[in-house]
């Protein structure tokens, strides 16, 4: 009978340990540490883990040959313009909160067809704010030569 109790206690606390959500290794950042209350963080938004962050860091903090990582939080569709909010931290160091805004434009590149995006960043290190809009440039002059730097 203990034995049949016994893994029926494992059995259980199996089951309930894969039922529990998991937030994928993202790191809890509380409301007070968010310096951008432009989209605050909510219960119901989901979380995205990535241990090596795809995004460009354009602070003046030396991340050579250090790790990146960031998360990225989404809330649930709303009909709103799409936006996310992504947290990079540098070995464990909270480095820069963005909100990431999606325009309903398009434009072309040579990749193919792009959203305009503009970002909003924080940078934890630097104590400053940064704002990007990536979007074409219409070409006013057909002369190549008056758009190459």
């Amino acid at each position: 009978m203990k034995i049949y109790l016994f893994f029926l206690m494992i059995f259980f606390l199996i089951s309930c340990n894969f039922s529990t959500q998991k937030n994928s290794g993202c790191k809890c950042l509380s409301k007070s540490e968010l310096k951008l209350k432009l989209t605050a963080i909510n219960d119901n938004w989901t979380c995205c883990h990535q241990n090596y962050y795809w995004g460009i860091y354009e602070g003046t903090y030396d991340t050579t040959g250090k790790h990146l990582s960031g998360d990225i939080w989404t809330p649930p569709i709303d009909g709103n313009y799409p936006h996310h909010k992504e947290i990079i931290f540098c070995d464990n160091f909270l480095l820069e909160e963005a909100d990431v805004y999606y325009s309903p434009f398009w434009y072309n590149t040579i990749d193919g067809p792009v959203k305009e995006v503009l970002f909003i960043r924080y940078d934890y290190y630097m104590n400053q704010w940064r704002c990007s809009y990536e979007h074409a440039i219409k070409l006013v002059s057909k002369n190549i030569k008056d758009y190459i730097c």
